[in-house]
């Protein structure tokens, strides 16, 4: 189990290159991100750049994430994943995003999927973090928090845990913690993936 000790946010340089709907290439780094979201969800902020860098990958073989016509199902909820690639792509502020469980908005819970179909209207990217970098401990924190059993210490781990998940996420090779897919079948904005 990781220790529970980093209250900073490290690697917040780390780029991708982003080609806007205007051609224009820019590099986009993590602090603009956390910058943009203006909450607390840093974890989910890291899940979302990391998620759209494979996607990038998948997608472009220039490596360059275009806005142009992207549309983007997304099977995390929370705040921090949707910020992020909001900023990365502009796909939910244009409405070419969506939720693969529309019911399931709450946020940090078990039931949502760390998973995202990104579609460039020629093929789609199936994008998976690895089920080894969220533990359990994670959800059991969260649970607890957003109900009225947690406590003040209860707070404070989850921040942590935050805290250190981000860090941890950022640090390691997008490799080690996603994998994925590109698809031939492009999908459209209202489309549901076949999950």
């Amino acid at each position: 189990m990781m220790a529970l000790h980093n209250n900073t946010l490290d690697h917040v340089e780390i780029q991708i290159m982003v080609r806007g709907h205007d051609k224009e290439i820019r590099a986009i780094t993590f602090a603009e991100v956390l910058e943009y979201h203006e909450g607390d969800s840093w974890f989910g902020c890291a899940v979302g750049f990391r998620a759209m860098q494979k996607a990038s990958e998948l997608l472009f073989d220039d490596n360059i994430l275009e806005q142009g016509n992207l549309y983007i199902v997304s099977g995390h909820p929370g705040p921090g994943v949707r910020d992020a690639i909001d900023y990365l792509t502009g796909c939910v502020s244009s409405n070419r995003y969506r939720l693969l469980d529309e019911a399931n908005t709450q946020g940090c819970n078990r039931d949502m999927r760390f998973e995202w179909w990104v579609s460039n209207g020629r093929q789609t990217a199936h994008v998976l973090l690895s089920d080894s970098i969220v533990p359990n401990t994670f959800f059991d924190v969260a649970e607890r928090v957003t109900s009225d059993q947690g406590s003040d210490e209860d707070k404070q781990r989850f921040t942590l845990l935050k805290y250190d998940l981000c860090n941890q996420l950022m640090s390691i090779s997008l490799n080690q913690c996603f994998s994925g897919v590109c698809l031939s079948t492009p999908l459209t904005p209202g489309d549901l993936p076949d999950a």
